[in-house]
């Protein structure tokens, strides 16, 4: 799937605009162009300190958060999927999610074929995020 051509990422949790500025979560220099807010149809858990998504194929539920184009895919994925411990760059057995293009909603605009972290291990025991917004809790 990490063939597909998808020019935008759509971000949820530490890669907000907000969150990136808190130097303690190491998140790397994200070379993009915010495009604005929107969502997509998923659930929201609170995985530790970070949030997981889940897509919802019921189209109930939704998890709100940022679109960005990315002009430079290869190098920029190939460094924010080991960031996220995420397939299909970070090919280790502790991968926590997977990028994958799905349809987001973008406010005042268009529904974007982007590209999302999606979490890929068990949610049963974690608490879900009904608002469908992360705050960062420090």
């Amino acid at each position: 799937m990490s063939k597909i051509n998808a020019n935008y990422l759509f971000v949820y949790g530490y890669l907000m605009r907000k969150n990136r500025l808190i130097k303690e979560l190491g998140v790397p220099d994200m070379p993009v162009e915010y495009l604005g807010d929107g969502f997509m149809y998923a659930h929201l858990y609170r995985v530790a300190g970070f949030p997981g998504l889940v897509y919802d194929n019921s189209r109930k539920h939704r998890t709100y958060g940022e679109v960005y184009l990315v002009r430079e895919q290869k190098v920029f994925f190939e460094e924010m999927d080991e960031y996220e411990l995420a397939l299909p760059n970070y090919k280790r057995h502790d991968a926590n999610y997977h990028r994958r293009v799905r349809p987001v909603h973008v406010a005042n605009g268009p529904t974007l074929p982007c590209w999302v972290y999606e979490y890929i291990l068990p949610t049963d025991h974690l608490t879900r995020i009904k608002t469908g917004r992360f705050e960062l809790l420090i």
